[in-house]
This record gives structure tokens, C-alpha cells and sequence, in this order.
């Protein structure tokens, strides 16, 4: 028979022993209901900001967001001319203001006339030439002038008592400068002229260079005061005319048309300068566009066939304006400056031609 130590059945024992302790306790724990657990003590968390979770106030509905309002459209580019339109004479004009209101608009018909087909036109004429002798080195000559120097200067000037002595002599002095400018211009074209014909020069054109950068900076100058001499007309002249179509039917179309002109006056100093400013074309291009869908817009208030010439105006505007997308698009390179010009004189013409027939039918 097997006899354990008395020491190792001891550990047997308390072996068993523990074992049953285990068990009791195990099957004590499952038989027990189960207490509430506490909760656990956390630190608050800080608010959410009001652009990730918005707070809504107790016992209130949540009411959606208000739309913010549009901001109200600016005016468009040619405000100012409806404005000028819309403009009525509530007082009553006499026959000598009507009178001098005629004086004044024939003579600023004059003076416009004198600067584009006058003497002073070559200066635009020259400008033109050179931006294309230096794209493609050849020279044009000029155009005969309608008008001689001295006849161009004396009819630019007011005759006395028509303008206040100040204004007169403002002008005279802008008359000066456009003279002196233009005499210059004309000096140093002749010399290019003599350059470019001159075939021993062999200097792979510098002084040719030299003398149209001379030539661009005189057309600057004679621009600038141009722009001032006009200026100063139209102190004048806006008012008069005004006062002059109070009453006449075609009043929008008129004013249209005259402001249309003033555009490719801007348009014309804006493209004389290098680099283009594209934007500024631009800016020139959209109120031009606006200007013309305002003229050709109904009501014509006026027999059919003044509406069939007014609008054989406007045709030769929507031509210019595709040229001068053209211009925009891909680079105003000489072809498309003569386009401009060929289109430009072509609206001229037209406008003349709807201005003599409107007279000649009243």
C-alpha cells in the first residue's frame, strides 16, 4: 500500500481546499443582482463653436437661417447717358436762348469736323502709319488735308461773344499746343518718310526706331490737348444740346449717337498706347455695346425712313464692335487697326448722312 508524506498531503489538502473556495465564490457572483453602476465623473466639455453644431434655445422652435439679401445691382455703364435722356426742361426757353443754343451745337459740329478732316487729322493719320511701319517697314504717305492749317486754326476758335473771354482763351491756348505738336509730328514724319525711302541706310533701323518713338511721344502730347480742347467745348456745347433736343422726338437716339462718337474717341487715344490696356478696351467695349443696344431699342418716334438711315448708322457701329472683338481676342495688330479706322469713318459718314436728311426732311 502507497503512503503519501505526511508533508505532501498536507499541500494535497489545502490544494482542494482552494480550489473549492474558487468555485464557491464564482457561482456566488453570477447568483447576485446586479447593482447600478455609477456613473462616471468626466471634466465638461467646452461648448461647440457656433459654426460647427448652432444652439437652439430651449422651447423654441429652431427657425431656418435668414437668406442675406442681394446686394442691389450697380448702374450699368451708361447711366449716365439715360440719366442725360431722361432729363426733362420744366422751364420755358426763349427764342434767344434757343437762338444761341443753335449757334453754340453748329459750332462744335464745326470744330468736330475740322479736327477729323481738318488739317489737324493728320496727327491721327501719322500715329496709324507708324504703328505699322514698325510692324512691317514701309511707310505710307499722307493724305492730302481738306482744310489748310491756318483755316483749321481760325475756325477751331469761338467767334467773340459766343463763349465768355476766358473760355475763348483757354481754348486758343489748346489750339496753340495742337498746332505746335502737330507741326512737330509733321517735321519728323517728312524725315522717316525721307529714311525709309532712302536705300544706302544701312542701320538695321535704328534711327527709324528712334524718329517713330519721337512721333508717338508728339501724338501723346497732341492727344492730351485735343482732349483738353474738347473738354472745355463741351462746357458749352452738352447743355446747348440739351436745351436744343428738350422737345425733339429722336432725343435718345441723338444723344446716343453722339456719345457713341465720344467712345471711339477714347477707344482711339487708348489704343495709341503700348502695351493696349486689354482691360480698359474692354471696359470701353461693353459700355459702347450697352450704348448701342440703348439707341436701337424701341420706341423711333419719327417717320420710317429717318428710322431706316438712323439704323444704317448703327449697323456700321455693330461692325466696329466686331472688329474690335477682334482686337481683344487675338491682338490689335495693324490689319485690325485699319479695320477699326475703315469702320470708324464708315459710322461717321452715316451718322452725316441721317444728321442731313433729318434737316433736310423737317
Amino acid at each position: 500500500m502507497f503512503k503519501m508524506p505526511p508533508r505532501t498531503c498536507l499541500f494535497f489538502l489545502l490544494g482542494i481546499c482552494l480550489v473549492f473556495c474558487l468555485f464557491w465564490a464564482q457561482n456566488k457572483t453570477q447568483l447576485a443582482p446586479e447593482e447600478p453602476s455609477k456613473p462616471s465623473v468626466q471634466e465638461p466639455s467646452p461648448p461647440a463653436a457656433p459654426e460647427t453644431v448652432p444652439e437652439a434655445k430651449a422651447n423654441k422652435p429652431v427657425t431656418p437661417a435668414k437668406t442675406p439679401k442681394a446686394p442691389e445691382p450697380p448702374q450699368d455703364a451708361i447711366s449716365d447717358i439715360r440719366a442725360r435722356v431722361d432729363k426733362e426742361e420744366t422751364r420755358e426757353v426763349s427764342t434767344s436762348e434757343q437762338r444761341r443754343a443753335s449757334k453754340i451745337l453748329s459750332f462744335a459740329n464745326q470744330a468736330d469736323t475740322i479736327i477729323s478732316e481738318g488739317w489737324f487729322s493728320q496727327a491721327d493719320h501719322i500715329a496709324f502709319f507708324v504703328r505699322i511701319y514698325l510692324g512691317e517697314w514701309e511707310l505710307a504717305l499722307l493724305p492730302k488735308v481738306k482744310i489748310s492749317r491756318a483755316s483749321s486754326r481760325q475756325r477751331l476758335l469761338p467767334p467773340e461773344g459766343l463763349f465768355a473771354d476766358e473760355l475763348r482763351q483757354k481754348m486758343a491756348e489748346q489750339i496753340t499746343v495742337m498746332t505746335e505738336r502737330l507741326d512737330e509730328m509733321l517735321e519728323n514724319y517728312g524725315e522717316l518718310t525721307k529714311y525709309v525711302q532712302d536705300t544706302s541706310v544701312i542701320d538695321e533701323g535704328v534711327r527709324g526706331k528712334r524718329l517713330a518713338k519721337k512721333l508717338n511721344e508728339g501724338y501723346e502730347r497732341f492727344s492730351k490737348a485735343r482732349k483738353a480742347y474738347f473738354s472745355l467745348l463741351e462746357s458749352e456745347s452738352l447743355p446747348a444740346e440739351d436745351l436744343f433736343l428738350a422737345q425733339a422726338p429722336l432725343r435718345r437716339q441723338i444723344i446716343a449717337a453722339r456719345s457713341i462718337f465720344d467712345l471711339f474717341s477714347e477707344l482711339s487715344e487708348t489704343l495709341s498706347h503700348e502695351p493696349v490696356n486689354r482691360d480698359e478696351v474692354m471696359r470701353l467695349h461693353e459700355r459702347l455695346q450697352l450704348l448701342v443696344n440703348y439707341a436701337e431699342a424701341p420706341p423711333f418716334k419719327d417717320a420710317p425712313l429717318k428710322e431706316r438711315a438712323y439704323r444704317s448708322f448703327l449697323k456700321s457701329v455693330h461692325s466696329y464692335l466686331s472688329d474690335l472683338q477682334v482686337g481683344i481676342s487675338e491682338g490689335f495688330y495693324p490689319h485690325v487697326r485699319k479695320a477699326l479706322n475703315v469702320s470708324q469713318n464708315t459710322c461717321r459718314t452715316r451718322y452725316n448722312d441721317f444728321a442731313r436728311y433729318l434737316n433736310n426732311a423737317e
